[in-house]
């Protein structure tokens, strides 16, 4: 496994135009010291020890260093910048009279935020969205009869949820522009729409409603799940968002402004974490057009005509108001899969689940036990819808 891809950047790079920018430099770069010190244990590994438990806890903390050093220079706001820096500074009033400590104590923080922020925003890419379902509905001629017989203005299951999301984006993919196939096939006119639509994107496919906050990390969930999502909903308080946990409580975290329409493949990166949205206009909350930002990964293969940038449009009837996604939703989840790449969160998490698919059962002399160890650390709730 490489560390080296995004290796912290050096103190003097960081916030050369912020006001505090000394300040931040000041506490970044015991981050960067305890980043170079999990890198030089892991580099100078040999393939004797690789896969030892000594070589995987250095793997760990060197992705959990680099994901505090980077809430430090890529944050979801001042606010989660400044509390993170916080929590550094404290580390090193505890136990800056010793090296070691501090940098354990660093790599527990990481650990934190990898267990409570980039964790539930990640599923395993050999998972596959579950499909939102079929619309259970009878065919109509015109999309105003659909819309006046299926609407409903608080959904309470899933094949209505996603009907609502059809209607407001025009059943259609948000990024790709699919036609949604189900649809074709129960509205006429949409079906005389699409054969006339002359467009390089004009295509169909199976769309889903795919969650921006996950549904998991909503749910009223008991015993022990009740803490971990309490933790997710405590460090997005402590960045900046303390009045999410009410807007998508239980069921609220189906409401149509935490919903995207996409086809299976932009559905599977956004889970993923491949790929985000960022806003054109960070300072108008009322322009919806976003930058469509794709993991190195991924971009490196993608075809020439995947849309750069997209605008989410309304495409009700003027008489009905359904919500856009929320742009702090989507900022969040941006935050979230930039840390997760540049720190090396995101291919950990998957090398884990490789590792325990790839392992039938615990071998009985303790050779296994990171591999127990991290899926303890990394392993996700599965949510459906």
């Amino acid at each position: 496994m490489s560390r080296s891809d995004f290796p912290l950047p050096a103190t003097d790079s960081i916030a050369p135009a912020h006001p505090r920018s000394a300040d931040i430099r000041s506490t970044y770069a015991f981050v960067l010291d305890a980043e170079r010190a999990a890198l030089s244990y892991v580099e100078g590994g040999s393939l004797t020890n690789a896969t030892t438990n000594a070589y995987t806890a250095n793997v760990v903390s060197l992705v959990c260093a680099r994901i505090v050093g980077y809430l430090i220079i890529e944050p979801l706001n001042e606010t989660a910048r400044a509390h993170v820096l916080n929590e550094v500074k404290s580390c090193h009033a505890k136990y800056g009279d010793s090296q070691e400590e501090l940098y354990d104590s660093i790599y527990t923080l990481g650990t934190h935020y990898l267990n409570h922020f980039i964790r539930p925003f990640k599923k395993y890419k050999g998972r596959t969205p579950t499909p939102s379902g079929h619309v259970s509905c009878p065919s109509f001629d015109r999309k105003q009869e659909f819309i006046k017989a299926n609407l409903v203005s608080t959904p309470t299951s899933h094949s209505q949820l996603k009907i609502n999301a059809l209607i407001r984006d025009g059943y259609r993919c948000m990024v790709t522009g699919k036609f949604d196939s189900d649809s074709l096939s129960k509205i006429t006119e949409l079906a005389i729409e699409f054969r006339s639509y002359q467009s390089a994107r004009k295509d169909y496919g199976t769309t889903n409603c795919c969650h921006i906050i996950p549904a998991s990390t909503n749910m009223n969930l008991v015993d022990d799940k009740a803490e971990d999502v309490a933790s997710v909903w405590t460090v997005l308080s402590n960045f900046g968002e303390p009045n999410l946990v009410n807007e998508l409580r239980g069921a609220n975290t189906h409401r149509l402004e935490n919903i995207l329409t996409l086809d299976y493949t932009p559905h599977n990166w956004f889970d993923q974490l491949n790929m985000w949205f960022d806003k054109v206009d960070p300072l108008d909350q009322n322009d919806h057009r976003y930058f469509v930002r794709l993991a190195e990964a991924i971009g490196s293969f993608v075809y020439p005509e995947f849309p750069k940038e997209i605008e989410f449009v309304n495409h009700a009837p003027d008489f009905i108001t359904l919500p856009l996604p929320d742009y702090r939703y989507l900022r969040i989840h941006a935050a979230c899969a930039k840390i997760a790449h540049l720190s090396g969160a995101s291919e950990y998490i998957d090398q884990v689940f490789q590792d325990i698919e790839r392992m039938p059962a615990l071998a009985n002399d303790g050779s296994s036990a990171d591999v127990l160890s991290n899926a303890l650390i990394c392993l996700a709730d599965v949510e459906t819808y």
